[in-house]
């Protein structure tokens, strides 16, 4: 099956394929298996459609309960999707979707980092679910903007299949194109610091410039030995880890 890299789906604008990626056995990731996006919280019936007819059968919101009530996902109301959540909080990255500016200026690599060092059972249970979900139909995950959560879930799958550090950062820094439009209204939410005003949409908050994601995964492998032996410090299972690979890859 060939897909898209970027769906074409009216009201979102970085739902993107897992699918595509080349590996470093030469083979590539299999589309229609896995979708990243930010929440779909403004999708048109028509984008809805898409999405069914792409065969999306699965998602799973990586918000908290808050963020869910908030904005809520539209995709839980559709008869054709099933809807999981797997919550995982963060106070820095939530507030600043909620109508107020970060108190300091973000620094990605060291937040991914805590994250990845501190949410190991959110992130086995998110990888044994999208495993379990994986022969339902594409599975489609989301967090608010579908760069942070959702883009460290994403190099954790990518490179399980063998994708390289290079190709995962590279699809890590285009969500700061797609996402100019959901910055802009973020941005105008905002009651802002002078400092965050001279900035604009150049405020590190909006930025995914390629040291952050390239400092997770160096930080990976030094701490942990690479992806794989990340995973299985996490507690995911052996067979989990392999139906994700044979998702993508066979």
């Amino acid at each position: 099956m060939n897909g898209y890299r970027r769906l074409p789906v009216e009201g979102l604008c970085n739902a993107r394929e897992l699918g595509g990626f080349p590996t470093g056995d030469g083979r590539m990731t299999n589309y229609g298996r896995f979708i990243r996006s930010e929440v779909p919280r403004a999708v048109t019936r028509r984008g809805l459609d898409f999405l069914r007819d792409y065969g999306v059968s699965v998602s799973i919101d990586l918000r908290g309960q808050e963020e869910i009530k908030r904005i809520p996902n539209l995709l839980a109301d559709e008869p054709w999707a099933e809807f999981i959540n797997i919550p995982v909080y963060n106070k820095q990255v939530a507030g600043a979707v909620a109508n107020s500016s970060p108190d300091s200026i973000v620094k990605w690599p060291d937040l991914y980092i805590s994250m990845i060092d501190s949410q190991t059972e959110w992130i086995r249970d998110v990888l044994e679910t999208l495993a379990e979900k994986s022969s339902s139909g594409a599975v489609m995950f989301n967090c608010t903007t579908g760069k942070d959560r959702t883009g460290m879930i994403t190099a954790l799958i990518l490179a399980l299949a063998g994708v390289s550090y290079y190709d995962i950062v590279a699809d890590y820094c285009v969500s700061q194109v797609y996402l100019r439009p959901v910055y802009a209204e973020i941005f105008g939410t905002w009651d802002r610091s002078p400092v965050q005003d001279a900035h604009g949409l150049d405020d590190p908050f909006f930025k995914t410039v390629p040291e952050n994601m390239a400092s997770l995964l160096i930080h990976i492998d030094n701490e942990y030995g690479g992806v794989p032996k990340y995973l299985e410090r996490c507690g995911i299972s052996s067979s989990a880890i392999s139906r994700l690979r044979a998702a993508l890859l066979d």
